[in-house]
């Protein structure tokens, strides 16, 4: 489908609804504009921090040599966001974490 839009003196275009609702697009939500080697220009919504997660996870899991998923399934076969999900959870992954927002050196002991 094609849209036509006009650009305002401030150098803004303003995405019709049925556009912003075919790329699920929300309000405050960013977008990414990409041009391709053949000059054509792609809108796309921008992926959330849990869209981008997802994919880092999704990533990791692909990544795991056999050695690593028997690793995974001594741990009772929990997923990857589980074993972080704990791991932050644990006394050394909050150290960790107060370490990475304070800048502080790790005070952990066990």
């Amino acid at each position: 489908m094609t849209y036509a839009m006009t650009l305002s003196s401030q150098g803004q275009i303003t995405l019709p609804k049925s556009l912003r609702d075919a790329i699920g697009l929300k309000l405050k939500e960013k977008i990414r504009i990409s041009q391709t080697a053949d000059g054509q220009v792609v809108l796309e919504r921008e992926p959330g921090l849990k869209e981008r997660m997802d994919a880092f996870y999704t990533w990791v899991e692909a990544q795991m040599t056999p050695e690593m998923r028997a690793a995974r399934e001594e741990n009772k076969g929990k997923t990857v966001h589980q074993m972080m999900d704990e791991y932050w959870a644990s006394p050394k992954g909050q150290a960790e974490l107060d370490h990475i927002a304070t800048g502080e050196p790790i005070k952990w002991q066990g």
